[in-house]
């Protein structure tokens, strides 16, 4: 996530890819998330890990993938019923963090790299101390 951010920020500073924000709909995102997060405890896997306990032979993480392409289908079949009741409600525009702080130019790109770079710190720092905590 953070090599992708710093990488897709530096390439729009440089003009060599126009970045698509979506609008954002505070009901359907925190619904959507709600959803998502409940999904996620209940399975016991991130979308990203899901993929790797599959290959490592797990059941579960097969059927959690599985159960996943379900709903995608069913989210997408039902689309039409339910999108103008919370999807398409009320929007705060296509805000970004830099948006909010004013942020633009050579500011807005240093920013988002230092976020990006921030993010990718983290994975070496909890990489670290889930080492140190958990050596037998």
């Amino acid at each position: 996530m953070g090599v992708g951010a710093v990488l897709l920020y530096t390439g729009e500073h440089f003009g060599l890819l126009q970045l698509y924000i979506k609008p954002f709909y505070p009901v359907g995102v925190v619904l959507g998330g709600l959803v998502f997060g409940t999904g996620m405890v209940i399975v016991g896997y991130c979308p990203g890990s899901m993929p790797e306990a599959v290959g490592e032979g797990r059941m579960d993480a097969l059927l959690g993938i599985v159960s996943g392409i379900i709903g995608g289908i069913i989210f997408t079949a039902s689309y039409p019923v339910y999108h103008n009741f919370f999807l398409h409600g009320s929007t705060f525009g296509a805000p970004t963090l830099t948006d909010v702080f004013g942020l633009n130019g050579i500011s807005k790109t240093i920013a988002d790299i230092a976020i990006g770079g921030t993010f990718v710190i983290m994975a070496f720092v909890i990489d670290r101390l889930e080492r140190k905590y958990t050596k037998n």
